[in-house]
């Protein structure tokens, strides 16, 4: 879609910053984004999008009891192009609710053990490292490609690419809607 050369696509892969998308992807996972609470994730994805220098923009989901505070919040971070509206953009989609394993509905074998963050009897916290594997709820899920889309973006931008057409990162919430 950018149309890159081989040594185009070297340079945006090279400026990848790895440690700031694992960064990211663990400060995600130490915030709780159950259904209907994404407001802390969302809010943390916004400043994100905004230090990269997308245009933010927060379309309202229908409020929750007629109350706009409690909105499903969604969030859509904007790379402009060089012809923005006149060429093809590219959505980048992810979402940020996560479901409760601790609810009735999750499966036995998962609450409690894998999704509390609690393997084999030991205890970490929310997006904890160990033997080179992340935890959290919502890693073999949504919350991997929030980080990584966000790193690619920033990789473009750090490459130096001009783009023709405009790339989103939509992180919606209850994705489901979309």
């Amino acid at each position: 879609m950018l149309g890159l050369s081989e040594d185009k696509w070297d340079d945006v892969i090279n400026k990848i910053d790895q440690f700031k998308v694992i960064t990211i992807l663990r400060n995600v996972l130490k915030l709780d984004s159950f259904l209907t609470n994404e407001a802390p994730k969302t809010n943390y994805i916004i400043r994100e999008q905004e230090r990269l220098g997308l245009e933010v923009i927060e379309p309202i989901v229908e409020p929750i009891n007629n109350n706009i505070e409690d909105s499903r919040r969604s969030v859509v971070g904007v790379l402009r192009g060089e012809e923005s509206g006149n060429a093809p953009s590219i959505i980048l989609s992810s979402h940020i609710d996560t479901h409760n394993p601790r609810r009735e509905i999750a499966a036995k074998d998962y609450a409690g053990k894998f999704w509390s963050g609690s393997i084999e009897g030991e205890k970490w916290e929310k997006g904890a490292i160990v033997d080179g594997k992340i935890y959290g709820i919502g890693t073999g899920d949504s919350m991997t490609p929030l980080p990584a889309i966000l790193g690619a973006i920033s990789a473009i931008k750090r490459a130096g690419i001009s783009i023709k057409g405009d790339v989103l990162h939509l992180c919606a919430a209850d994705e489901m809607c979309y």
